[in-house]
């Protein structure tokens, strides 16, 4: 805005009617409580949307009501709310360690494939089919892939780790 302030809520808040963006904005005298968020079609094209906006103020209030009432809804269904939520917490844990091992399979073949590589060309070298100077190039590079290939596999090994303790801690 022209005085310079965001809102918590800038590029959530939607029309109702149109569900164009909602944009933030001040009055005449740039009160902070007198903040509001209109929307963004009607500026353009008022026979598109007729004019929605909501006060910040007003906004903030009905969020935290809302706030309270799924505390108070989890607060009186614990049990379930748990159960839910562990559930939920095995599916993403256990769709990580997938990721991360589909990944880590990838580093390791290619690790494995560098090392083969790296014979090949230490073996032309001494044949005299590559150069010095193009095997030095060469395997400074494969070594290079390899150390890093080599960092994130130990990386990855860790996250799956901490994914399957907390699998199992999950309570």
């Amino acid at each position: 805005t022209r005085t310079g302030r965001t809102s918590m809520f800038s590029g959530l808040v939607f029309c109702a009617d149109c569900g164009a963006k909602m944009y933030y904005g001040a009055t005449n005298n740039y009160k902070p409580q007198n903040a509001f968020f209109d929307c963004s079609v009607h500026w353009k094209d008022k026979e598109k949307c007729s004019t929605h906006y909501i006060r910040e103020s007003v906004l903030e209030r009905l969020v935290l009501h809302h706030i309270q009432m799924v505390t108070d809804h989890i607060l009186h269904h614990k049990d379930y709310f748990v159960s839910v939520m562990g559930q939920q917490m095995r599916l993403e844990s256990t769709e990580k360690i997938q990721i991360s091992r589909k990944k880590l399979e990838r580093s390791q073949k290619r690790i494995t494939e560098l090392k083969r590589l790296f014979i090949k060309i230490y073996e032309d070298n001494a044949a005299g089919r590559l150069s010095d100077d193009r095997f030095d190039m060469m395997s400074q590079s494969y070594e290079a892939e390899q150390k890093q290939l080599e960092e994130e596999a130990q990386n990855l090994q860790q996250e799956i780790e901490v994914q399957e303790r907390q699998i199992e801690n999950l309570e």
